[in-house]
């Protein structure tokens, strides 16, 4: 299998789940999106991409159509602001979860091939 973390072919082979997590914390609360690509050389099993801002993320999945992460506690919190990111995307705060659970939901996709089942997908 081969991912690709911003642009770069990663072999999985060659990063352990340490590594991955530490490319992960690099990049919080970025300009742009951080994207890893899953596939094999042939065929795309997916492009999750990952938006950060004041320790809420916004986590978006494409496996042939797109799959937005939520969190059940957040959708149902009322009264919370927008967040927006630093590319200009604006989301409601229930759209968003925390970055902790994101970094969870990226690693468990990586290690599985599926959508984290802790969050709602839509």
């Amino acid at each position: 299998m081969e991912y690709v973390l911003d642009g770069r072919s990663v072999h999985l082979e060659h990063l352990s789940a340490s590594e991955v997590r530490q490319e992960l914390t690099r990049h919080t609360d970025e300009t742009s999106p951080f994207l890893i690509g899953w596939g094999d050389g042939k065929t795309s099993f997916g492009d999750l991409y990952l938006w950060t801002q004041a320790g809420r993320a916004l986590l978006e999945l494409y496996e042939h159509r797109e799959h937005s992460a939520s969190d059940p506690e957040a959708v149902k919190a009322t009264g919370l602001p927008d967040i927006t990111f630093q590319d200009g995307l604006t989301v409601p705060y229930r759209e968003t979860v925390p970055l902790s659970k994101a970094h969870a939901a990226v690693m468990f996709w990586l290690m599985t091939g599926r959508r984290d089942p802790r969050l709602t997908w839509d």
